[in-house]
């Protein structure tokens, strides 16, 4: 049986060793949707924030740190326990998909 992951942006077949192709688009979609896909692509970095104290930077980084929130979430509860032991130590969105892509795509397996 197919396991799903499904939220409020959308739902897609979870993450297995042998999916990738297929399900990276599914959630790019959804992360694009949560306005997080830039970061999870490294478009939108933490370093790019502005910096001091006024109500629109504190917005910004807030608006920033939800979405990296966002972002991890989705991409680790989209996976089958099998794929996400391999990020349980992970909390970085990018990072994660970077992993992700390096590990699985093409449909290869773990350990490649």
């Amino acid at each position: 049986m197919v396991e799903m992951y499904k939220s409020m942006y959308g739902s897609c077949e979870k993450l297995s060793s042998d999916n990738y192709d297929t399900w990276k688009p599914c959630i790019s979609t959804i992360l694009s949707a949560m306005l997080a896909l830039k970061i999870v692509t490294g478009e939108e970095v933490k370093d790019d924030l502005p910096i001091g104290n006024s109500p629109t930077n504190i917005a910004k980084r807030e608006s920033y740190e939800k979405r990296q929130a966002l972002a991890t979430t989705a991409i680790l509860l989209s996976c089958t326990p099998e794929v996400r032991n391999h990020l349980s130590s992970i909390t970085d969105a990018k990072a994660m998909w970077d992993t992700l892509a390096k590990q699985l795509c093409s449909s290869s397996s773990f350990g490649r």
